[in-house]
């Protein structure tokens, strides 16, 4: 794995809060935030298949972490796939290494995206509630910072114009 590709999931987990604990492993890399203890597993091989996320998910129960990226080189297989979706007490986002060659954050037209909560979120919430306009789960920033459905985003656009979205 490339050193630019480490340089962005670090960067990435940064940008989400977590500090990085565990760095001194080419393939794998731990990191923790206020809540919760994150793993991020590097596959070198060139087809992710289902016996490899079987592996990953006894080394994730045996450390005890709820979550889980998964950086893969070409491909995953659809029966990978469907065992990290029908987990329940694991949260695993799988990136191929492809969408982690630059930081989406450092582009020219990013603007600040911010999830908001409590009295905020409430707020937006009433006052807008089903009209507020749509930001993907599988936008590359919601997946950069792992916005959630139902999650919703303030964007501080040029000269300070405030947007939201709810991501679905």
């Amino acid at each position: 794995m490339s050193s630019k590709t480490k340089e962005i999931i670090i960067d990435m987990l940064t940008d989400r809060g977590y500090v990085i604990k565990d760095n001194s492993v080419d393939d794998k890399l731990i990191a923790q935030d206020s809540t919760s203890s994150l793993i991020v597993l590097i596959s070198s091989v060139d087809k992710l298949n289902i016996n490899i996320i079987k592996e990953y998910i006894k080394l994730i129960e045996q450390l005890k972490i709820t979550r889980c990226i998964i950086v893969y080189n070409n491909c995953i297989t659809s029966s990978a796939k469907k065992v990290i979706e029908n987990l329940q007490h694991i949260d695993i986002e799988v990136f191929n290494k492809n969408e982690l060659q630059y930081n989406i954050t450092h582009h020219k037209y990013y603007r600040p995206h911010i999830k908001i909560k409590d009295q905020e979120f409430d707020l937006i919430n009433k006052k807008y509630g089903k009209n507020l306009p749509v930001l993907l789960s599988t936008d590359p920033v919601s997946r950069y910072f792992n916005f959630k459905k139902g999650d919703i985003i303030k964007i501080i656009r040029k000269y300070d114009i405030i947007a939201y979205r709810i991501v679905k």
